[in-house]
């Protein structure tokens, strides 16, 4: 989980600074909102027009012609700040600056022109006059409030308006020129303080909510990472758990299989020892491939522990090379041959193309798979051993005529620690089917079991060629 850290800036002036230097991807937000509502105010210019048409209609009596001609001027030029407008937003959308910079030019444009009307119109009356600086004085209110949010814009749709109309208001014939000329000084002033507070709250309420936006953004990712670390922990625990049961299931699958044959084999010593000399030879054969053969199944069950270990730390690769595919299904049918079964090859047809795979993972499938069988299976039934070749796959397949495979066992047989209930009295640790299905896995194949042609069960490997 990665949270950036921001220095969010205190506002001065007209700018934000932060004591250890300028966030620049808050100043970006800062202008891009300050263009924003700059390129927002092509209605402005309309509800200008009708202002002027307002005060054209007081002054017309006074100074006819002054008035059409300002008025005229004025209404050309709203008419052109709003088609200016209207291209400055959608041409520099994505550029802040060079929007600012545009609607300098447009606001001072407009002052320009209200800073003429002075000059136009020019009435003799100082009633007349004082409509006049009213006009203008409204003007400079309006400007510093619609212009609040740059300091540029504020200057360039005020300073022209100003200066161009004290020069024009000290011009005229009245004893109350300078009077006025003082009342538009002190509004031009008052404009001033109005512009910077105006100015400072609103950069104070961009700041404020880009950073409001930024911290969202965060508790957002924060939320997102928790969510993260919350499922993973939910997993680990989840793994754990399934770990601790598996080991349980583990150790008590291997004690119990081993428990059975050790005892065996104790039990079948002893006697050999005590009474081997009483007994005939048939007897003591017997005896010995019994012992034999508890010591087989105590070495199959040692061998899947061993590689459900090597399994878990993923050390087991699947090495290729050229294999006898009889040879191994001779030899695994060979190694597990019993009284009780009847275990013997099958069709085996793989011709053409050698098969390439690992001739050991492959063996332990088939000794798994034949160990399977004859643990599942009642005395005297019959495991054949085969495989074919189909299409780019080999399939191995070791069938049996016993009671089959109950349905709910069928989608989990594969699975680890799965043990079905055993026609034998020598039930299985449940990891002999799941190795086989990951050996055939580490070779890019699968393992399936399906009905088997001969009345039981058929379990099929099939490995990539």
């Amino acid at each position: 989980m990665t949270i950036r850290h921001l220095e969010w800036p205190t506002v001065t002036g007209t700018g934000a600074r932060s004591g250890g230097g300028t966030s620049d991807e808050v100043m970006r937000e800062v202008a891009r909102r300050r263009a924003a509502i700059l390129t927002d105010a092509d209605h402005g210019t309309l509800v200008a027009m009708a202002a002027s048409v307002v005060v054209a209609a007081f002054l017309f009596e006074q100074d006819e012609q002054g008035t059409m001609v300002w008025l005229t001027i004025r209404l050309v030029a709203s008419l052109t700040m709003f088609v200016l407008i209207r291209w400055v937003r959608r041409t520099y959308a994505a550029d802040p600056h060079g929007a600012i910079d545009r609607y300098t030019l447009i606001a001072g444009l407009g002052s320009t022109v209200w800073g003429l009307l002075p000059v136009l119109v020019r009435p003799s009356e100082p009633q007349w006059q004082a409509i006049v600086v009213f006009a203008l004085v409204g003007s400079l209110g309006v400007v510093a409030t619609g212009y609040s949010s740059e300091t540029r814009v504020f200057v360039a749709g005020s300073a022209p308006m100003i200066v161009i109309s004290l020069v024009a208001i000290a011009t005229y014939d009245s004893a109350y020129a300078t009077v006025l000329c003082l009342a538009l000084v002190l509004t031009a002033v008052y404009s001033v303080v109005l512009f910077r507070e105006s100015n400072v709250r609103l950069t104070e309420m961009f700041v404020a909510d880009i950073r409001n936006e930024h911290l969202l953004g965060q508790l957002e990712q924060n939320r997102t990472d928790l969510r993260e670390i919350n499922d993973r922990l939910h997993g680990m625990v989840d793994r754990q758990s399934m770990t601790l049961e598996e080991r349980d299931a583990l150790i008590a699958a291997v004690s119990h299989d081993l428990r059975s044959p050790l005892a065996a084999m104790s039990l079948m010593a002893d006697t050999l020892a005590q009474r081997g000399s009483m007994m005939t030879v048939e007897q003591r054969q017997t005896i010995l491939e019994r012992i034999a053969g508890d010591a087989r199944h105590a070495a199959e069950v040692l061998g899947d522990l061993a590689s459900t270990q090597r399994l878990g730390v993923q050390d087991v690769l699947a090495t290729r090379s050229e294999i006898d595919v009889v040879r191994l299904v001779e030899q695994s049918v060979a190694a597990q041959a019993t009284e009780q079964h009847q275990v013997r090859v099958g069709v085996v047809e793989v011709g053409g193309a050698p098969v390439v795979a690992d001739p050991v993972l492959v063996r332990r499938i088939l000794d798994n798979l034949i160990g399977n069988a004859r643990k599942h299976t009642p005395p005297g039934s019959r495991i054949e051993v085969g495989a074919l070749r189909r299409d780019d796959h080999v399939l191995l397949h070791v069938d049996d005529d016993g009671p089959g495979l109950p349905e709910g066992l069928r989608d989990s047989v594969f699975d680890a620690y799965v043990r079905g209930t055993s026609a034998t009295t020598r039930p299985g640790s449940g990891i002999g089917l799941f190795l086989v299905r990951t050996f055939a896995q580490l070779h890019g194949g699968e393992a399936w079991w399906e009905p088997s042609p001969i009345g039981g069960s058929r379990f099929v490997v099939s490995l990539p060629q």
